[in-house]
């Protein structure tokens, strides 16, 4: 898998469109530092995965190529759920800034997805570009929030948008899984 395809396929895992208008916040201020923090805390944890990732696949047993197919499927599965659901609605917040772990990184943005995704990238690219993968999607995510959650217009906009980005999910995840079936 190539820079772009992973920098791609992870933006479209997480779907900003989708997540933006669930990220809490009393004002503009404070949903960009809960998106931060969140994104920050996930960019961490996925760090750790995707050191760790070669070890674990070989623990396994699982090849590079199956890898690869494992995060296409994530991908495509989550492309389709987020062409049929809801746009993510604010949930109820830990208080203060613990509301960057609850609803933020979860269940926003660590997903299973992006989770096989780093595995994956991590194997193929290597750690540092997987890292700066993350790093730009998180950002994306975090850039998003800058605008408040969109009234009763714009709601179908961003509706169109998280159906949009679904759709390349569910493309980029079908472009992994053929490129994993190829490698074997």
């Amino acid at each position: 898998m190539s820079f772009a395809v992973a920098l791609v396929t992870a933006i479209v895992t997480l779907n900003p469109p989708r997540v933006w208008p669930g990220m809490p916040g009393a004002d503009r201020r404070e949903r960009v530092r809960l998106a931060a923090l969140g994104a920050a805390l996930v960019t961490a944890a996925l760090f750790v995965v995707a050191a760790v990732a070669d070890p674990l696949l070989d623990s396994l047993e699982i090849s590079e190529p199956t890898a690869r197919i494992a995060a296409g499927v994530a991908v495509v599965v989550i492309g389709v759920r987020d062409a049929f659901a809801a746009p993510a609605t604010i949930d109820p917040a830990l208080p203060g800034w613990r509301a960057a772990v609850v609803p933020v990184a979860v269940p926003h943005l660590f997903a299973p997805g992006i989770t096989l995704l780093a595995v994956s990238a991590s194997v193929d690219r290597g750690l540092g570009q997987t890292t700066l993968v993350l790093v730009i999607s998180m950002a994306v995510i975090v850039a998003a929030t800058i605008w408040p959650a969109p009234g009763p217009t714009g709601a179908r906009a961003a509706r169109a948008g998280q159906v949009l980005v679904a759709g390349l999910a569910i493309a980029m995840g079908g472009a992994l899984m053929v490129d994993g079936v190829l490698d074997i």
